[in-house]
């Protein structure tokens, strides 16, 4: 219930100042309208993508969801790949901007990738120190399953209350939430440019796609909670995290991309609807 709370706690004072129809009629207005066309085949494979990715619930049996989503499976080797081309297009887009966000965001995803496959532990087939095996949840070479900032503690208690707020997988919900859709929205209704210097200004990621991070977590949740069946054993619920995973890097990798592709780095400082006008 936290990420539920902190995630409400993030949004209620924005939400205050808008008018929630307000809002959405201006997202059916022309300058969103012009936004989706101009990125309508980032959209559509963001679509594809989240569709294919849950639908193995639907065609798949639990045995072939569970080899699917165990650790060093097809969806977490995928989560791992689309987190390397992220970074990879994000220190391009850094090398040609000199953007300081741009290059914490390469370092950021570079660590991701690594934590994901334990910075290739189980490719490699090396220990895990002691000093980091006694307080590991999983006992393996990575950070985000130490107790601190593991889900669980040691005896596989899930955590709750305060003790949450470590976590890494939420604080990485929540940071995404913030930066594909809060500073998107931000940025382009406010209209303020806080900052000249192109060097660090923030890099603005289009709200029509960062909403997609909102999609396949409200997914997420509905599955792991109130769709899938509750009788199977725990490895199946795991892959439902995976397949969360999965699509989130994918989001990222074609953020890194739009990033990428836009030559004329208009999309540092400005939401792109601002260079649409």
């Amino acid at each position: 219930m936290i990420c539920y709370f902190t995630l409400s706690l993030v949004f209620s004072g924005y939400l205050e100042l808008i008018d929630i129809k307000k809002l959405l009629k201006v997202m059916l207005s022309q300058s969103y309208l012009k936004e989706m066309k101009a990125l309508k085949r980032y959209i559509i494979s963001i679509l594809i993508v989240i569709c294919l990715s849950y639908s193995v619930f639907i065609f798949f049996d639990v045995n072939e969801i569970m080899v699917l989503g165990k650790e060093d499976g097809f969806f977490e080797n995928l989560t791992f790949i689309f987190f390397v081309f992220a970074v990879i297009l994000f220190f391009i887009s850094f090398l040609r901007t000199k953007n300081i966000f741009l290059l914490g965001l390469a370092l950021l995803f570079l660590f991701g990738a690594g934590e994901e496959i334990s910075w290739g532990q189980r490719i490699l087939h090396f220990r895990t120190p002691n000093s980091m095996y006694d307080i590991n949840a999983q006992h393996e070479f990575n950070i985000h399953n130490l107790e601190i900032f593991n889900y669980t503690n040691l005896k596989k208690v899930k955590k709750s209350g305060l003790k949450r707020l470590l976590d890494f997988n939420l604080l990485y919900r929540i940071f995404s939430m913030i930066f594909l859709v809060c500073i998107p929205v931000f940025f382009y209704h406010i209209k303020t440019r806080l900052i000249t210097n192109k060097k660090i200004q923030m890099p603005v990621a289009p709200v029509t796609i960062g909403i997609f991070f909102f999609i396949t977590l409200v997914v997420f949740y509905s599955l792991k909670y109130f769709i899938l069946p509750v009788t199977k054993v725990q490895r199946y619920y795991f892959a439902i995290t995976e397949v969360f995973e999965f699509t989130t890097s994918y989001i990222y990798f074609t953020v890194a991309l739009y990033f990428y592709n836009r030559k004329d780095n208009k999309f540092l400082g400005k939401d792109i609807k601002q260079t649409l006008l």
